[in-house]
């Protein structure tokens, strides 16, 4: 009996040990199955362009007619030099090209034409044509231009203060949708219009025969403040949203670079760098596409007075007083930016000069973040 239980618990052990085998065998199948797409998610994802970024992308894509090589994608036009550290003699991008080499911040690509060409992957553009431009004007002006998408920033004498005139209506408007958006106060309300109430100079409120009694909400008041620059509406707003909390101090203080200034009902001094501040932090609000705010935007994008030229819409506030001829826009090109034009002159300022420095910026703008050539 005895040899007969041993026989058939070694006839057991090895039916145990076939599975074994077979277990182990199906565990490391599925081991290499898992590593082989995660390695393949990888590879798929390292391979696809990201959407941020503002230089390079590289995907090391294999070539069929060059093994040896890989895929690199310009997200935007970057300079081609023919040697390490010299001036750039061209422009390359945005798209995707064969790499030959990558060495650092230096990638070896063929253009589109199969040449090899040199290309610096931190390129950004030289400020210099930009500052002889404006320094050869012979009007005092000061800028402050930036490209959205990348962040590239150029300020000339945009430090300089100057009265604001009627770009205050911009912030003071920013701030009235944020009181609307946060449920501060309902722009539905109606105010009725009183002889107390109206102002000249800009607008059209004191020019309507039956303005005294004229019915408008505060959404229209805001339109007509920002569209047509109205000074008799700005007040209303004005005076009646002075005891909110927060206040329009506060409320710009928050806005950094010592923006509280602008919380007054007449703000003394701005600069260009302040006021390219105010229109990012606006730009960033239309971007919520809220219908508030693309209220704000159909109103600054018909401007009555449009000062800042462009090939594409421009979203922007003027601003005139004595002494002072500004613009602050949005210009929404292919590559948007922002740009703010500040100036001392007063409403005799030639409107060509606006246009000039415009076009120039457009010109900049699309050949080094667009891709329209040099």
């Amino acid at each position: 009996m005895t040899g007969a239980d041993t026989g058939v618990d070694g006839m057991n052990d090895k039916k145990i040990e076939k599975k074994l085998v077979i277990a182990v065998f199906v565990v490391a199948v599925l081991a290499v199955s898992v590593f082989g797409l995660l390695l393949y998610a990888i590879v798929g994802a390292a391979s696809r362009p990201s959407a941020s970024g503002a230089g390079v992308v590289a995907a090391p894509v294999e070539s069929l007619a060059y093994p040896e090589l890989s895929t690199i994608y310009l997200s935007r036009p970057l300079g081609v030099f023919d040697y390490y550290g010299d001036e750039h003699i061209g422009l390359l991008g945005p798209g995707y090209f064969e790499l030959v080499d990558l060495n650092g911040a230096w990638a070896q690509v063929l253009d589109d034409g199969g040449i090899q060409r040199q290309v610096y992957l931190n390129f950004w553009p030289s400020t210099r044509v930009l500052t002889e431009f404006f320094r050869g004007l012979p009007y005092d002006v000061s800028i402050y231009y930036t490209n959205i998408e990348t962040g590239f920033t150029f300020g000339f004498r945009d430090n300089v203060t100057y009265t604001s005139a009627s770009l205050n209506k911009a912030s003071h408007a920013l701030y009235v949708y944020h009181l609307a958006e946060i449920g501060a106060t309902d722009l539905s309300r109606i105010h009725t219009i009183r002889s107390f109430d109206i102002r000249g100079g800009t607008g059209r409120i004191h020019r309507y025969p039956n303005r005294i009694g004229l019915q408008l909400t505060h959404l229209e008041l805001l339109r007509y403040s920002v569209l047509y620059s109205d000074n008799t509406a700005f007040r209303v707003l004005y005076m009646h949203y002075q005891h909110y909390s927060p206040s329009y101090f506060e409320f710009m203080r928050g806005l950094g670079r010592d923006m509280g200034h602008m919380g007054e009902v007449r703000t003394r001094t701005v600069t260009a760098a302040q006021m390219g501040l105010l229109m990012r932090h606006i730009h960033n609000y239309i971007e919520t596409e809220t219908e508030l705010a693309l209220h704000f935007q159909e109103s600054m994008l018909n401007s009555d007075v449009p000062i800042i030229m462009s090939d594409y819409p421009v979203a922007q506030k003027y601003g005139h007083w004595d002494g002072a001829f500004h613009d602050i826009g949005i210009i929404y090109a292919p590559s948007p930016y922002i740009l703010v034009i500040l100036t001392n002159m007063d409403r005799a300022a030639p409107f060509h000069l606006f246009e000039e420095i415009s076009m120039f910026i457009q010109e900049f703008n699309n050949r080094y973040f667009v891709g329209g050539g040099e």
